[in-house]
């Protein structure tokens, strides 16, 4: 069996089943994914109380079902240009996250990904995205500009910006506009 490593200070962590409840017992502030970290597991790095920075490397090519969610200290992410799929709740309940910059090479974002990140201020989304899935960006009332790059038609989840009620820039190039957009502006 393949083992990932995380990189906290110069020290090496296993990633196993049992990780986030180490990490949440740990006052980690800043976590580094190295290159040789292909995937963020499922609950990977959930609910670490005192994390504020976390920098995902170009490795990583999947985020998994709620891997970083309820990690409400959470202020800067980098997500690095491998990652394709960004998993159902994967950052749900980041609570202090104020800007997102989600990159070319993502695809997919899932069910609920963002959900009730309530500090969410902007989100740049890169040119490779296909889909949104439902609720991905619902109950975050502090979201004022959305930028979508890309130019293809995307499959927009239902309800997939709902609750976004401070919401007043959407740019997308693409031929669709979703639909709860509509209601909303």
């Amino acid at each position: 069996m393949k083992k990932n490593y995380l990189i906290v200070s110069n020290d090496k962590i296993v990633i196993d089943n049992k990780i986030s409840k180490i990490l949440s017992e740990i006052n980690l502030k800043e976590i580094e994914i190295p290159q040789s970290v292909t995937m963020l597991g499922n609950y990977a790095i959930h609910h670490c109380r005192s994390l504020k920075k976390l920098i995902i490397s170009d490795g990583v090519l999947k985020i998994g079902i709620y891997a970083l969610s309820d990690n409400y200290e959470l202020e800067y992410v980098v997500i690095g240009k491998g990652v394709e799929i960004i998993s159902k709740n994967a950052f749900r309940n980041c609570k202090s996250l104020k800007s997102i910059i989600i990159p070319d090479n993502v695809k997919i974002i899932e069910y609920g990904a963002f959900w009730q990140c309530q500090s969410l201020e902007s989100i740049v989304i890169g040119s490779g995205l296909e889909s949104i899935g439902d609720l991905v960006f619902d109950n975050n009332f502090s979201l004022k500009t959305i930028i979508i790059q890309s130019t293809k038609q995307i499959t927009f989840g239902s309800l997939a910006f709902d609750s976004c009620i401070e919401l007043k820039t959407f740019i997308y190039f693409g031929s669709n506009q979703p639909v709860c957009l509509k209601s909303n502006s």
